[in-house]
């Protein structure tokens, strides 16, 4: 079930590129950008269809807006998949808003279909941020 987000979607997004996953065939990739805003809310996940090596991912473009995305009950974020080179699916466990276009046309002028997955519960994702585990993960 699709919710528009309000508020949280007029605002920038300042946030950060924590998931790069390529299409099958590389000519695109999915990027997850997670912006953590303040300490009273939420993380605000962003998805978006990009050119290999782009960065740029605003709300105005995104392929799906999740605020409060969880992927089980220690971890927050979401899971993105490509399926073939024109569909994407984004899974998550839970999350407080959803938000998504249908379908998104890439930069490359190629219709990419994306789905939103919810109730799927991920075990295996480190606890807490997705930012938090790609610089512990770098650390390593």
């Amino acid at each position: 079930m699709a919710v528009v987000l309000s508020s949280i979607l007029a605002s920038c997004t300042s946030g950060d590129v924590v998931a790069r996953i390529p299409s099958p065939d590389r000519n695109l990739e999915a990027i997850v950008v997670e912006d953590s805003g303040d300490a009273t809310t939420d993380f605000l996940y962003l998805v978006c269809i990009v050119s290999p090596g782009s960065n740029s991912c605003e709300k105005s473009s995104a392929a799906a807006t999740l605020y409060g995305a969880r992927r089980n009950n220690r971890s927050a974020g979401v899971d993105v998949e490509w399926t073939d080179e024109h569909h994407v699916i984004v899974k998550y466990m839970k999350a407080k808003t959803v938000a998504i276009p249908k379908p998104i046309v890439s930069d490359k002028g190629v219709d990419i279909y994306v789905e939103l997955r919810s109730n799927v519960i991920n075990d295996n994702a480190p606890d807490g941020s997705m930012w938090n585990a790609l610089n512990s993960a770098k650390k390593s």
